[in-house]
């Protein structure tokens, strides 16, 4: 329900699948001896990437389900409203199947595209969000249709990063190979840099506390500061923007860059990966709990208590 396939493998290789056998399942009944647990790749990249490769230490990822369980923030919401929602699912069970028949598709189906089983299941939720009233839902968990894993917004600021750097480093070559022909005169007005003269450290400090993107622009712009490529990445919000691990050997213009990324959290284009990536830091605080007390949650069986 979180993202799309890769387009790639949009037809094949749907889920991600986690298959844990027993060392003699044929000696066993098939439903005691092998389970597989589907999840959307991107949303199994999400999960990896919040909670570590620890989860994949977990052969049959019980623990991860009941982590999911008793960590989800949408779970506990929907528990807390069940009995005010359950009417409500019941009341429009026959709806919703009309409109996978006039689809001419069934739930199986539906659920085969993660796009469409979101769109689907957002209906719902939206249904149930309206007449249940149900809290903390963010507008844009319900009602967006934007990739927590894929953001366009994202995409585009990194490609207009990528092709503002290309051009400064055309117009310095073009400066370099012009400067013997063509010299600019001195202005005899007095430069802001000769009113402002701070150490690099103490421009630094004085940017960290601005948190508006024009408001440092402005800055930059009056004094004439330039601060270097390593503060920009330092400050790059990667807990949010996690395409940083990937752009370590791009050239790309930093400032622009992590300027644009602050603005489209300030903006709220980021919402559905914030709150996602929220649900799944809670995932990850109740996993580490009870992966130091996993051997209390089995049953006799070995099987993991829901």
């Amino acid at each position: 329900m979180v993202g799309r396939p890769l387009p790639s493998s949009r037809d094949e290789d749907m889920y991600r699948v986690n298959l844990a056998t027993h060392p003699d399942l044929d000696s066993i009944q098939p439903w005691l001896g092998a389970r597989t647990y589907h999840f959307h790749e991107r949303c199994w990249q999400l999960a990896l990437r919040v909670l570590g490769p620890r989860i994949k230490e977990e052969p049959d990822l019980g623990l991860f389900l009941l982590s999911l369980r008793r960590g989800g923030r949408l779970h506990r919401i929907i528990a807390a409203r069940f009995e005010e929602a359950a009417p409500l699912m019941l009341e429009y069970r026959e709806w919703f199947r009309a409109v996978r028949k006039r689809q001419g598709r069934s739930l199986r189906q539906l659920r085969k595209s993660p796009q469409d089983y979101r769109s689907y299941v957002c209906s719902m939720v939206q249904l149930v969000h309206g007449r249940a009233r149900l809290p903390d839902l963010p507008a844009a968990v319900v009602y967006g249709e934007d990739d927590p894993w894929n953001n366009i917004d994202v995409r585009d600021l990194i490609d207009e990063a990528v092709r503002r750097r290309q051009q400064q480093q055309r117009e310095s070559a073009s400066r370099r190979e012009g400067g013997g022909r063509c010299r600019q005169r001195r202005s005899t007005s007095p430069s802001p840099t000769m009113l402002v003269r701070m150490p690099m450290d103490l421009q630094m400090l004085v940017v960290d506390h601005l948190h508006e993107p024009r408001d440092i622009l402005a800055l930059g712009l009056a004094f004439r500061w330039r601060l270097p490529e390593t503060y920009w990445r330092a400050r790059f919000p990667k807990h949010l923007v996690f395409e940083y691990a990937a752009l370590h050997a791009v050239e790309l213009d930093w400032e622009y860059l992590c300027l644009g990324a602050e603005k489209l959290i300030a903006t709220q284009k980021l919402w559905r990966r914030e709150w996602v990536l929220g649900c799944l830091e809670e995932v990850r605080l109740a996993f580490e709990e009870l992966w130091g007390q996993r051997g209390q949650h089995r049953d006799g069986d070995g099987d993991y208590i829901m």
